[in-house]
């Protein structure tokens, strides 16, 4: 990424984090660190990395462990950034549109996750523990071609959706996990042949 590309996508990490802060940033607010610049602000809940063409998480962020929701969708992930687990205070983690193939098991440690996406990437399998997300109602994994679903996933006794749109399952095992869930009251969307 050239200065000036680098420079427009700090420069929309900082609007984002003034939205939520609900103040400019000032000099006490970002400080020069070995890694670039930290952002100084036990306030910020939320972080829109929308679409900056990532490829790995700028370590300037990763003091915000307080994160309640991080968008990372629509940038050129090609690995899920285990640095994620950092953020145990999640409870939204969109990070579609990217190029996943696996899902680690480090996502177990987001403890507190309400609901993630991680819809048209290339995952095909997903943590065999999946169930350690115990807050977990909304799972979008729309997209995935041939993502093979964890029995374990009959465990979330809170998911209440789980969307598969444009998702190719082949085992009969996985339509049978869906009709369970559906008959627990989790919102399946599938599209149906």
């Amino acid at each position: 990424m050239t200065n000036i590309g680098a420079l427009k996508r700090d420069q929309h990490i900082i609007r984002s984090l003034e939205e939520f802060i609900g103040k400019r940033l000032t000099k006490i607010d970002v400080g020069l660190n070995e890694r670039g610049f930290s952002i100084n602000s036990s306030r910020v809940e939320g972080l829109n990395l929308k679409n900056l063409g990532l490829r790995f998480l700028p370590p300037y962020i990763m003091d915000l462990t307080g994160l309640e929701w991080l968008d990372l969708s629509h940038n050129e992930f090609n690995e899920f950034p285990v640095e994620i687990g950092r953020f145990t205070e999640l409870k939204s983690l969109d990070i579609s549109y990217n190029g996943i193939v696996t899902i680690p098991n480090d996502i177990l440690q987001l403890e507190n996750l309400e609901q993630l996406k991680i819809s048209h990437n290339r995952v095909v399998e997903l943590p065999s523990q999946l169930n350690l997300l115990r807050k977990l109602e909304c799972l979008d994994l729309s997209g995935n071609n041939d993502i093979i679903l964890p029995p374990s996933i009959l465990e979330m006794d809170s998911l209440r959706e789980i969307r598969l749109h444009f998702s190719l399952l082949h085992e009969e095992r996985h339509l049978e996990l869906l009709t369970e869930l559906a008959r627990r009251g989790c919102n399946v969307w599938f599209p149906v042949e």
